[in-house]
């Protein structure tokens, strides 16, 4: 094969790529990393396998021109739409963000996100790409603030135990005024409302991968009873335990 003498036409490959030869379908094969990118309308433009898949649907087609309005939790998208609507507005990147999203269950769960301007040729900003992967896939993830990431452990650590939240800011060393104050802005959530969470994703995977009760999961997750743990599975799933266990 002969080398060709002109340098390389960036811009004329990428121009000639297919929509199947895209870079982003690399995303497809690696576990839990999901990749998206958003016109400035915020509408879905691309999007790997894993992240469609996370909202029931079998191909990326059917996420193109959608909202986060139409993929998420209504309680979930305010802030990905501010993230969003800042980084077209400073053309600047958000990294390492911490954050709720839906895992694979469709349950809320904690994943790192980072989200890039998109530019034309003309250096406007067109658009955003972004990844998530799960807060935990790697050892090296810390929160830049001390004391959030040492109440966060605490919580992860514990939270089958529902400590309190008093509890929690014992463990950390701050007052729980303080605590509250920063898991909202880290989180945009209260630390009671992530250890709900977390026994929720508990609770699913116990219904799909063991045969137990759901009085027997509602013990040895310290829920006050089997109806309580139905009220809160509700209320974060919009399912009962039982219809989730039919999902099997």
């Amino acid at each position: 094969m002969s080398v060709p003498t002109e340098p390389p036409d960036q811009s004329r490959f990428l121009d000639a790529l297919s929509a199947q030869s895209q870079f982003h379908h690399v995303f497809d094969h690696l576990k839990g990393m999901a990749f998206f990118a958003k016109d400035k309308h915020l509408r879905i433009m691309a999007a790997c396998r894993n992240f469609y898949l996370r909202f029931g649907y079998s191909s990326e087609s059917e996420v193109i021109g959608k909202t986060d309005h139409e993929l998420v939790p209504a309680y979930l998208v305010e802030h990905f739409v501010a993230d969003d609507q800042e980084v077209i507005r400073t053309g600047e990147p958000k990294l390492n963000i911490v954050e709720v999203f839906l895992n694979d269950l469709g349950v809320p769960d904690w994943y790192l996100t980072n989200k890039m301007p998109l530019f034309d040729k003309n250096g406007e900003v067109i658009g955003l790409m972004g990844t998530t992967r799960p807060y935990n896939s790697s050892k090296d993830t810390h929160h830049p603030d001390r004391a959030v990431e040492k109440a966060l452990r605490f919580i992860q650590q514990n939270y089958r135990k529902n400590p309190s939240v008093q509890d929690v800011a014992d463990h950390t060393g701050i007052s729980l005024r303080q605590l509250h104050r920063k898991f909202m802005q880290a989180f945009r959530t209260t630390p009671k409302e992530l250890m709900q969470k977390l026994r929720i994703r508990a609770v699913c995977d116990m219904l799909l991968e063991t045969d137990l009760s759901i009085g027997e999961i509602a013990s040895l997750l310290n829920f006050r009873d089997q109806a309580a743990l139905g009220r809160a599975f509700k209320e974060v799933t919009e399912l009962t335990p039982l219809e989730y266990r039919k999902r099997k």
